[in-house]
């Protein structure tokens, strides 16, 4: 799990760098960018969300702060 997550953040992290930083894309490939961009949100989202999920499972109710 741990090094599943790292690779995540880490491609997470070098989509998120080409995107803000210019890199020139033919425009073939923007496409195919995006789409991973999207795609590394929403499993980052997805995981996040099944973490939540699973600690108000284990408790029944939200924790607190």
């Amino acid at each position: 799990m741990g090094r599943t997550h790292l690779e995540m953040a880490a491609n997470f992290l070098v989509v998120l760098y080409l995107v803000t930083h210019g890199v020139s894309v033919p425009s073939e490939g923007q496409g195919q960018l995006v789409s991973g961009f999207y795609l590394s949100i929403r499993a980052w989202v997805g995981g996040t969300l099944d973490r939540l999920g699973s600690l108000l499972d284990l408790t029944g109710r939200p924790a607190q702060a």
